[in-house]
């Protein structure tokens, strides 16, 4: 029960660069240069199941499986425009992480950001 209140925030792997594109619009200022997947990292996890209250046997535990679907976002703007956009991530109902963002500036005010990010997903296993 845990475990499918946590996913609902998650986003579809499918959807993914959707998603990203959608929040690119919404920052107004960014130019999409390029989405790449990459494949997913799975990591073993156990967790125990819910029980009803009043229950006295130990709880019982169920083994899941954690995926980090991971995504590179290639993006030109300015530096306000990355921030924006970084900030509209992390306010985002979804449920993105990001791990790495380069910024190199070729033109100034613009530069080019690619950002390393991952959403999360369950599977039961």
């Amino acid at each position: 029960l845990q475990l499918a209140r946590l996913a609902e925030n998650f986003i579809k792997p499918d959807e993914l660069p959707r998603m990203l594109e959608q929040l690119l619009v919404e920052s107004g200022g960014l130019t999409l240069v390029q989405v790449n997947l990459k494949a997913p990292s799975s990591y073993a996890l156990t967790a125990p199941v819910a029980q009803s209250p009043g229950l006295a046997k130990p709880s019982m535990l169920r083994r899941v499986r954690l995926l980090e679907h991971h995504a590179e976002l290639i993006v030109k703007g300015t530096y306000h425009d990355v921030v924006e956009y970084l900030a509209l991530l992390r306010r985002s109902p979804w449920r993105f992480f990001y791990s790495s963002l380069d910024y190199n500036v070729q033109n100034h005010p613009v530069a080019t950001a690619t950002l390393q990010l991952y959403t999360l997903s369950f599977s039961e296993g």
